[in-house]
């Protein structure tokens, strides 16, 4: 599908604000090499402000499980991460962020890596 598809159909769900800022900067749909980047960098520019954007950044990095079950802890993560981009940039820089488990659940992880390891390099 190409890019500016989506840039349609995303602009489909804009409401309010979002909806009468897009049809004053639609026509740069026709720019050339605009596409879902440029779209998404302008929709955030214009309603994520950078003091937001800074906020959310170090909410990301300062993250910890705390009473967060590991499934929680890993979605709130992941929803952060987003305003973290040169943080997790790639999946090594993901891991090294990924740090703010408790002990029990750092042990329990690295049991259950160790545990499917042996399940899938047993011979049958």
């Amino acid at each position: 599908m190409p890019r500016i598809v989506e840039v349609g159909f995303a602009t489909f769900y804009l409401r309010e604000e979002a909806d009468i800022w897009w049809a004053t900067v639609k026509n740069m749909k026709y720019e050339p090499g605009f596409g879902w980047r440029e779209f998404k960098d302008m929709l955030r520019n214009r309603f994520y402000p950078v003091s937001v954007q800074k906020a959310k950044e170090d909410e990301s990095i300062r993250l910890q499980q705390g009473r967060m079950t590991v499934l929680e802890y890993a979605s709130k993560f992941m929803e952060l991460s987003r305003f973290a981009l040169t943080c997790v940039a790639d999946e090594k820089l993901k891991m090294n962020r990924f740090k703010g488990l408790t002990q029990e659940s750092r042990r329990r992880c690295l049991c259950d890596i160790i545990h499917h390891m042996r399940i899938y390099t047993t011979p049958q």
